[in-house]
């Protein structure tokens, strides 16, 4: 195997090399990064040293590479992973020439490459991209009342969704990869202009190709320093200098966590998957944001106060999406192996193994939020 990892220094890239390396017939791994200081934390930095005469780290955007280097990295691999990706509903929302640039430009111009480097010798090769959740908006609801399944209802009571036919509260289900999209931020909308762009140029060339549809990606390694980078990760921060945990709206939201050893796992099966298709990467099951800080406080001792509804609420946001994984257990054999109370259990214990010098921003990413009117407190 030889493969281009986009995004390769980032949490899930070098997870994927740690995991499989030496575990698959790795003959080459070049990764393209642009070591983004918001992501990369001096700990990240191993990546232009790495010994393994396997890997090749550029450090560079995808877009502002050399075509020319960037056609011959391709010409010498059989498969690419993209994970370059700029990740952030809130902050995507007033900076949105950045996320433009880095999603969907550095996806147009690996995707203008890859036809020249293969030329014509599109058989044996495989592209992966790594998408969210978050093109679906809200997930599927199941109405009780009116017996159908509504999609990405826009309909609200305060925090849950109604439906617009009788008025009555929406029952969240599981969302199947054929749900109608409904970008609600600019990250999302990058992110389904990505999985245009790969679908077209894939079909048009006859490519192999997986879109992976990630859920809520937690786990060890991941960036600390990142108020953007996930919930969890803040919880944890705030928990190590017992600040109390806030959680926004009432707290009921739910998401479905999924545990970066199931991330890898799923990148692997794709990689070996022979029928092309796009794919939800998440457990199934979606779990509360308050229960999940609950669990966070009750490890860190935090007391009866660690945990602090705040009703703040983000524009962009969504209020359930759990992922239907019917078609990725069918077709990629992938099936998750840790619960995210199960997951969070192992992140906790590496998070107190490390030695953690990082502030915490999040309460900075509020106030930049709320200066552009994308944050409301709503209790």
């Amino acid at each position: 195997m030889r493969i281009l990892l986009t995004g390769g220094a980032g949490f899930i890239g070098r997870t994927w090399i740690r995991e499989n390396i030496d575990k698959r017939d790795v003959d080459k791994i070049y990764i393209i990064d642009s070591l983004l200081p918001q992501v990369h934390t001096t700990q990240d930095f191993f990546m232009n040293n790495c010994e393994d005469s396997r890997i090749e780290f550029v450090h560079s955007s995808i877009q502002g590479l050399d075509k020319n280097r960037l056609i011959d990295i391709l010409r010498d691999c059989d498969s690419v992973v993209h994970l370059a990706s700029d990740t952030g509903v809130g902050q995507s929302m007033y900076e949105l020439v950045r996320y433009t640039e880095n999603n969907v430009v550095a996806t147009a111009a690996l995707l203008e490459a890859i036809p020249v480097a293969w030329d014509g010798n599109f058989l044996n090769k495989r592209l992966i991209l790594s998408s969210s959740r978050a093109v679906y908006g809200e997930g599927a609801y199941f109405c009780d009342s009116c017996k159908g399944t509504v999609d990405n209802t826009d309909s609200k009571d305060k925090w849950d969704p109604i439906c617009s036919t009788c008025g009555n509260w929406l029952r969240p289900i599981p969302t199947p990869v054929d749900t109608r999209t409904n970008a609600s931020s600019i990250y999302a909308s990058t992110k389904l202009s990505q999985e245009h762009m790969v679908q077209q140029i894939s079909k048009a060339l006859g490519i192999r190709y997986s879109i992976l549809r990630f859920f809520n990606v937690f786990g060890p390694g991941q960036a600390l320093g990142n108020p953007y980078t996930g919930i969890m990760t803040t919880f944890l921060l705030r928990a190590m200098q017992m600040k109390p945990l806030y959680v926004f709206e009432d707290g009921c939201q739910t998401r479905d966590f999924v545990f970066i050893d199931d991330v890898i796992a799923a990148i692997t099966s794709a990689l070996d998957c022979n029928v092309s298709g796009i794919y939800n990467i998440g457990t199934g099951i979606g779990i509360s944001i308050q229960d999940m800080a609950r669990l966070v406080s009750a490890e860190f001792d935090m007391g009866p106060d660690g945990v602090q509804i705040t009703g703040r609420h983000r524009v962009g946001d969504i209020r359930h999406c759990t992922a239907d994984i019917t078609a990725t257990t069918r077709d990629l054999n992938w099936y998750p192996q840790y619960t995210a109370t199960a997951g969070m259990t192992k992140y906790i214990k590496w998070f107190k193994q490390q030695t953690v010098n990082v502030a915490d921003d999040s309460e900075k990413a509020w106030q930049e939020l709320v200066q552009r009117g994308l944050g409301k407190t709503m209790l």
